[in-house]
């Protein structure tokens, strides 16, 4: 996890700021910063279904290898002054396709290898490593971007996604469960999983508010490069120190979540965390200050631990062991309505020469959202 996610946070990173350089265009550069969305989109629910009956390693690894060769191909277009951002875009693109893959079988394992009595505490363990990664691989991409070039960050991305594949390979097989009877068509276990979605009240308010968090709050997160340059005029290093605190504050939630047992109030927790996500949202665009940023960036690094950490482990947890992967496709799906919310919020941002406007009333929209969540999703709250 540790060098997979730092590799692709590494990528992600670079190619945002590599657009944006290129094309001086907010909208551009939200098209490459969420490219990857379409592709997830459209795959997430087929790979659930995947995740359930392929062996789920070698899933994973498979979609490591790509992975590593999407930055491996960018670095050297770079290298060579042939990239465009098209180009650009068509690897955020095939990035959504891995992602897609990989993460309902990633999920799908972790109750295996810990039990489901410690789900909560090893999502956790993976959100801080997440954090960790966000920290080092924001950071170290934008002074690797200043200074060896964005050709050089692209290099090292890809060179950390491919030592991801051998440690994978340290870990035994695992094989999902067989099911009772002849293999059902796709769609028709697609179907059943969105069945049981729409049949289980509690697990349907949990995806509900994931989306209305993914669509509010994380657009500012996707375009905090085009934010800094336009309300702070930030470098690269500064951007990627902005990125950085936004990891450090992933990882403070991150361990407090790992404090959490059942019993204590996590239902309520988790609404918290959102509610400081819409707070850090409205900060950062009230105050237009560097400092006023960084700060902000570490309370928006622990919004998003909740909703990685307690957000994901209350699902599994909530879910019958036979459509855990099909319902964590439909979690992981939500990234892909992302560009909802962050295509418009580029197209604003250029209409109205800058971001803090419309992060202004994505922030107050969430904060009010939360409240309505509080007063009417009382099973959520309840949550222990």
């Amino acid at each position: 996890m540790l060098l997979s996610m730092g590799g692709m946070q590494m990528q992600m990173f670079t190619r945002a700021l590599h657009a944006y350089d290129m094309t001086a265009s907010a909208t551009v550069t939200a098209l490459v910063t969420m490219g990857w969305a379409p592709t997830m989109l459209l795959f997430s629910l087929y790979a659930g279904v995947l995740g359930e009956r392929m062996e789920r390693r070698t899933l994973i690894q498979i979609s490591q290898v790509g992975n590593s060769i999407i930055p491996a191909v960018i670095a050297v277009l770079t290298l060579t002054h042939t990239v465009h951002w098209t180009q650009l875009l068509g690897a955020s693109l095939i990035q959504g396709f891995m992602f897609a893959t990989q993460m309902p079988a990633r999920q799908a394992v972790i109750p295996t290898l810990v039990g489901k009595q410690r789900v909560s505490n090893a999502l956790a363990l993976n959100a801080t490593a997440m954090g960790i990664m966000n920290v080092a691989g924001q950071a170290f991409g934008g002074v690797l971007y200043d200074t060896a070039s964005p050709g050089g960050s692209y290099i090292v991305a890809a060179s950390l996604c491919a030592m991801s594949v051998w440690f994978t390979a340290r870990l035994p097989k695992m094989y999902p469960e067989k099911k009772p009877g002849a293999r059902r068509p796709v769609l028709a276990e697609v179907g059943d999983g969105l069945k049981y979605i729409a049949q289980t009240p509690l697990v349907r308010m949990l995806l509900v508010q994931n989306l209305v968090v993914v669509l509010l709050a994380f657009p500012f997160r996707m375009l905090v490069q085009v934010f800094a340059k336009e309300v702070y005029g930030s470098s690269a290093w500064q951007i990627g120190v902005l990125g950085a605190l936004a990891g450090l504050g992933a990882v403070m939630g991150a361990l407090f979540m790992a404090g959490l047992r059942p019993g204590q109030p996590r239902g309520a927790v988790l609404m918290g965390t959102a509610v400081v996500l819409g707070c850090a949202l409205v900060l950062a665009a009230g105050l237009p200050w560097y400092g006023v940023g960084l700060f902000a960036m570490v309370l928006v690094g622990l919004g998003e631990s909740g909703r990685m950490a307690l957000g994901q482990s209350l699902v599994i947890e909530s879910t019958a062991d036979q459509f855990r992967s099909r319902v964590t496709s439909v979690l992981m799906m939500t990234w892909g309505l992302m560009p909802l919310a962050v295509l418009p919020l580029g197209a604003i941002t250029d209409a109205l020469d800058g971001p803090r406007i419309p992060i202004a009333v994505m922030g107050g929209t969430l904060l009010v959202a939360c409240t309505y969540f509080l007063i009417k999703h009382t099973p959520v709250r309840r949550l222990t």
